[in-house]
Parts: structure tokens; C-alpha cells; sequence
């Protein structure tokens, strides 16, 4: 058994998995280790090295565990906030996975409080509670953010003691919401990628980012699902003459001040049944249509020109900065500034 072994063991058990008393048994021996045995946890950098008191195991980057066949004082090898779990004492290689099990447990509740959870318990309603509201709130469009902050909260209180549960449980709760979001082109960064990125991540911080990110990208392609479904649609394959009739129109004139009376009486009908009509077929309002398509050409102006944010307003058809900011910012979660760094650099 080589150190690579007792990685691989130390890495078993952080996962989950199944390690038994005669793996522990030889791996340790492989190392030159007796018993009884000391163990602990610490947070450093990278790099890994064995020395004639101590053995660090460097499991991945930030994390080790520390081997020692006496209790050493920590202090004398690593600084204080570096030390994150008691030694532990083990007689035995089943004592050992025991110690190992506690070590794992407790660097995961202190990393956890380090990072400003408390210990506050939550229960499991509590948590899907909070995970249907962020699916109503991603797919609404509605305050999404605040909810997803919430929800990631409850879901670190529930899960932060089994990791790959709480991978599990993020990408499940992802994957409830991107169901439907089928087109790639609705992503800048596909699904795959952060679900591959939570997998490989067991720092905390790293993992609520993670998500965070991950959720801006479903709530992203939300909104530009709701676009292709009100903004983007071809008004030559809607049926309803009518409602075909005004789409043309308002895709033709949407940079003028018009609006439902306007293109209603180009189409020689009431704003009141065009606005019927509308809601029948397109599921939305005319006043939505047209603002999807003066934000579709606000957001092409914005990535593709040199205009000033006010000349973009006011060439996509806004009479005032003030409401462009507004329903620019309720339609991409962005200021037409953001927008404009963000997928100009990219």
C-alpha cells in the first residue's frame, strides 16, 4: 500500500462510500504507521509531504488530514485558523474509520459556520417549501434572486453534513426547472458544465457561487424562453388574421410611440377585442409583444453598436429612459450598462 492508497481510502469515506477495517488495515501499514493512531483535519494549500512525526494526506486543494502515531501540537506545524477538526484517537482500523468519519463531520460543521450559517436546524417540508417557490419564482420571473438565496440557505441547513447529497439535491432541484429548456443556444454556459464543477467542488463557499451561478444561467434561459415565446415569434404563422395582422404591424412600427389603441386601429378593430384576441392566441398582451421587441433590439444595439444608452432607448421605441431601464432590467435581470459589458466582452 503506497500513499496513494490511504488518499484514495480518505477519499472513499469523504464520498460516502463503503471502505472496510482491512483496506484502513493495510493502507496504514503501507505508510509505516501503528497504533494507536492520531488524526485531524487542517485547511492549507496544496502541496502534499510526509515527515518522521507527521503524515498529511492532501485529499484536494485547501483540505488535509493529518497522521500521527503521537498527538502533536498542531500549533507547532500549522497556523491556528488553519486547524479545523480535534485529533482524534484510534486503537484499531475500525476505530480509525470511526475517527475519520468524526473528523469529516466535524470540519464540515465548522467550514459551514465559518462561512455565516448557523446551526439552525430545518426540516425537509421546510426545505421543499422553499425549493417550489424558487421554481414559481425562476419560471414567473418574479424576484427569483432573493428566492434562490433562500432556498440555497435551507438547502445547505438540510444537506451541508452529506455532500453528495447536497449535490444531489442542487442539481435535482436544477433540473426541475431545465426540463423544458431544451435549445442550447438558451445557455451561455450549458447545464453540464456547473453540474460537472459541483461534483469536483467540496468547499462550501465555492459550492453556494456555484450555484448561484448556476441558477442565474436557468433563470437566464427562463427569460429568454419567455422572449422566443412572446418576443421572438413569427407573426407569418400566426393563425388568427387578426392577431397576425396587428403582430405585423407592431413589428413593422414597434420604434414609434405606439401601442395596443394604435395598433388596433391600424387593424380597424377595438383596443378592448384586440386585446382579447391577443391574449387567446399569443397567451399575452400586445403591450408585452411590443416591449419584447423594442428589448430585442435594445440588446442588439447594445452588443453589436457604439450608441449611448439613451440613443438606444430612443431608438428602440422608448419615449422615456426612465420606463426603458425599467422593462429592460424586469425582461434580462440586468441594467442595459451590465448587459452591455457582459455579452460584449464574452
Amino acid at each position: 500500500m503506497t500513499y496513494f492508497d490511504i488518499k484514495q481510502l480518505i477519499l472513499g469515506q469523504l464520498h460516502g462510500g463503503h471502505i472496510s477495517a482491512e483496506e484502513a488495515q493495510g493502507a496504514l501499514r503501507g505508510l509505516g504507521l501503528q497504533w494507536p493512531l492520531q488524526l485531524a483535519c487542517v485547511c492549507l494549500g496544496s502541496e502534499s509531504w510526509l515527515g518522521d512525526e507527521i503524515v498529511q494526506i492532501d485529499c484536494h486543494a485547501g483540505l488535509a488530514y493529518v497522521l500521527s502515531n503521537k498527538r502533536l501540537q498542531l500549533a507547532n506545524f500549522y497556523d491556528h485558523d488553519a486547524i479545523i477538526s480535534d485529533w482524534f484517537t484510534a486503537h484499531s482500523a475500525a476505530e480509525f474509520l470511526d475517527a475519520l468519519r468524526s473528523a469529516v463531520l466535524q470540519q464540515r460543521e465548522r467550514l459551514f459556520i465559518s462561512i455565516g450559517f448557523s446551526e439552525t436546524a430545518i426540516s425537509v417540508s421546510d426545505y421543499r417549501q422553499q425549493r417550489d417557490h424558487l421554481i414559481n419564482a425562476i419560471t414567473s420571473g418574479r424576484e427569483w434572486k432573493s428566492a434562490c438565496s433562500a432556498w440555497i440557505q435551507s438547502c445547505m441547513l438540510c444537506y451541508y453534513r452529506h455532500l453528495m447529497e447536497l449535490r444531489r439535491k442542487i442539481i435535482e432541484t436544477a433540473s426541475m426547472i431545465s426540463v423544458d429548456l431544451e435549445e442550447s443556444w438558451l445557455f451561455d454556459q450549458h447545464p453540464s458544465y456547473y453540474q460537472k464543477r459541483l461534483h469536483a467542488t467540496y468547499d462550501y463557499r465555492a459550492i453556494i457561487e456555484l450555484t448561484e451561478a448556476y441558477f442565474e444561467a436557468i433563470a437566464l434561459a427562463c427569460h429568454r424562453m419567455r422572449g422566443q415565446e412572446i418576443g421572438h415569434i413569427d407573426p407569418a404563422s400566426i393563425d388568427d388574421d387578426l392577431v397576425r395582422s396587428a403582430c405585423m404591424y407592431a413589428t413593422e412600427h414597434y420604434q414609434e410611440p405606439i401601442g395596443l389603441r394604435e395598433v388596433a386601429a391600424a387593424c380597424f378593430v377595438s383596443a378592448e377585442h384586440l386585446a382579447r384576441c391577443c391574449k387567446r392566441v399569443l397567451g399575452d398582451s400586445m403591450v408585452h409583444y411590443i416591449q419584447h421587441l423594442r428589448i430585442n433590439h435594445a440588446r442588439e444595439l447594445l452588443t453589436h453598436s457604439n450608441q449611448g444608452v439613451l440613443q438606444i432607448a430612443y431608438d428602440s421605441g422608448f419615449q422615456s429612459p426612465k420606463h426603458f431601464h425599467r422593462v429592460f432590467k424586469q425582461q434580462t435581470e440586468m441594467t442595459p450598462a451590465a448587459y452591455r459589458r457582459t455579452y460584449r466582452s464574452s
